[in-house]
């Protein structure tokens, strides 16, 4: 699954996570039997991507009291010039071009990733890490094809589930509810 995202009238980086503001991709697979699990994500670890845009993680510290979870979380100790601020507003002043947007979007689509799962009573998580796959193909959707067929007989059209209607339009406009039922 990718996600694209348009944030051109934002003043200030995006991140990713679950708020309202920020950038998430979100699946929900059905499955059958069962199982406890709660979530699974999977994102690019923070100093693999930090350390590509020049970050050195070793100058950068977690700020007290909060989660780790967001580029706010943690502050930048050194150099002197970006001393004290957090990581997004450091990554909200690069000079982010759309050739330096794609490449970053190159590396992450094929950069080591580390997926996370939590059972449902949080005794169990699961970390591991892999590398993601480039999929070349462009993605065809089937062909649908309406599966009701039918034969006229004198003015009255039966349907190949049995049912006679009389009126040709009708049975179009019945065709098109099945057709959209049947594949929505």
């Amino acid at each position: 699954m990718e996600c694209d995202y348009s944030t051109k009238d934002r003043t200030v980086m995006t991140e990713g996570g679950l708020g309202t503001l920020q950038e998430m991709c979100e699946s929900f697979v059905l499955y059958y039997p069962k199982i406890n699990l709660v979530f699974c994500t999977s994102t690019v670890p923070q100093n693999t991507s930090w350390s590509y845009l020049g970050i050195d993680s070793t100058m950068v510290q977690k700020i007290d009291n909060t989660s780790g979870f967001h580029l706010s979380d943690y502050k930048m100790t050194e150099p002197a010039d970006i001393d004290g601020k957090t990581v997004l507003e450091y990554m909200s002043e690069l000079n982010w071009t759309q050739q330096r947007i794609e490449e970053f979007e190159d590396f992450y689509n094929s950069a080591e990733h580390q997926l996370w799962c939590q059972t449902g009573n949080a005794s169990q998580t699961t970390i591991s890490t892999y590398l993601s796959v480039n999929i070349t193909t462009q993605y065809t959707p089937p062909v649908k094809e309406c599966p009701v067929t039918s034969t006229t007989i004198g003015p009255v059209i039966t349907t190949s589930h049995g049912y006679a209607i009389k009126s040709p339009q009708l049975f179009h406009i019945l065709v098109l509810f099945f057709c959209l039922f049947y594949y929505y």
